[in-house]
């Protein structure tokens, strides 16, 4: 089945379409107690997470829609979610400037960084071991998920990043930017 997400403005209630020949809501979550501000299925489709304005992320299996797990309270509320290309890894960040890396195998999480802006965007590369990740500030950053720490940090864009994706082979990523730039970054060198 393919899924859609429906979410209204300021509203802390999720509504997941089926499309087949046409779209019909069939299940609405209502776990967060404020408005939700990030969702994503994974690549399977298998798990979706939500994360809100209330600081938590909830991680749902689709083949019911019943919640997984609630991810550990966050002081400000959830600013990106992504998950790694083969769905084992969740990331997502807070608007206070931490985030967090969740291996959805082992239900653990595996990483709590800083960083010195708010996430935009993030996603895995090299099989899972580090995170490709834009800042509002317009910094790019390579972290090493296994050493926990920041390998680079670059100022590539001149303005405000906006539309992220990193290609097939995971040697490059494509940043487009609000003043209508295209950004094409070598992600083993951060430029």
């Amino acid at each position: 089945s393919i899924y859609l997400l429906h979410l209204l403005s300021k509203s802390n209630i999720l509504s997941i379409a089926e499309i087949q020949e046409s779209a019909r809501i069939i299940t609405r979550l209502d776990d967060h107690k404020k408005t939700i501000s990030a969702s994503r299925f994974s690549n399977d489709n298998n798990i979706l997470a939500s994360g809100g304005e209330d600081g938590r992320v909830h991680i749902y299996d689709t083949n019911k829609f019943q919640k997984i797990i609630t991810l550990p309270y966050r002081p400000d509320y959830i600013s990106s979610i992504n998950f790694s290309k083969d769905s084992r890894f969740l990331f997502a960040s807070c608007f206070n400037k931490s985030n967090m890396v969740f291996d959805c195998q082992r239900t653990k999480i595996t990483n709590i960084f800083n960083t010195n802006e708010v996430v935009e965007w993030a996603d895995f590369f090299d099989n899972n071991s580090k995170l490709f990740i834009v800042l509002r500030n317009s910094n790019s950053i390579i972290y090493d998920i296994r050493a926990n720490q920041t390998i680079n940090i670059s100022t590539p864009f001149t303005s405000w990043p906006s539309v992220f994706c990193i290609n097939d082979d995971e040697k490059l990523a494509i940043v487009g930017s609000r003043d209508s730039t295209i950004y094409v970054i070598n992600l083993k060198e951060n430029t």
